[in-house]
């Protein structure tokens, strides 16, 4: 009958199961996305179009469950480079971040800022710092309350000074 519904297909499950885990995952980190997704889509908030963007990489699937694949999600894009050969390592409760120098272009300057975000996956707790440093300063570190057992990921992008172009977060 036209007024039953049916139940959904296992297919169904997973879509929408998938769904809400990684808008969930991106309104965590809705500060960023907002930046780095802001001239994406001109129809669309910048959450929905980081999700249609991560959807088909975002996911690692197994029998049990449906677990958001970190290291794939990218909270930015656009056409200012990213950092060159970036290097992170930690010291003394910081976290060190350090790149190489580019040759400026129109999309590399020095004045370029940085945003960073540490996730921290068995918390999910995840901290943005936005325009924490320029590009030209080849390095930056952050204070951060490490976990016992946690595993860490840091992404980073750079955006224009002026905040009318950004970079994809690598």
């Amino acid at each position: 009958k036209s007024g039953k519904h049916k139940k959904p297909t296992s297919a169904q499950r997973e879509v929408r199961e998938k769904l809400k885990a990684l808008n969930s995952y991106l309104l965590t980190i809705a500060d960023v996305i907002d930046a780095g997704f802001k001239k994406r889509d001109k129809k669309h908030t910048a959450i929905n179009a980081a999700l249609r963007y991560n959807y088909d990489h975002a996911f690692i699937v197994n029998e049990e469950q449906v677990e958001i694949n970190y290291p794939a999600i990218v909270y930015s894009i656009g056409i200012v480079e990213p950092p060159e050969s970036p290097v992170l390592s930690s010291s003394n409760g910081k976290i060190h971040i350090s790149w190489y120098d580019m040759p400026q272009s129109m999309y590399c300057q020095y004045g370029d800022l940085g945003t960073v975000l540490l996730v921290n996956t068995k918390t999910k707790n995840d901290i943005g710092y936005r325009s924490i440093c320029k590009r030209g300063d080849l390095q930056v570190s952050i204070n951060v309350s490490f976990s016992v057992g946690s595993e860490y990921y840091c992404f980073m992008n750079f955006d224009a000074p002026d905040g009318k172009t950004q970079g994809k977060s690598i």
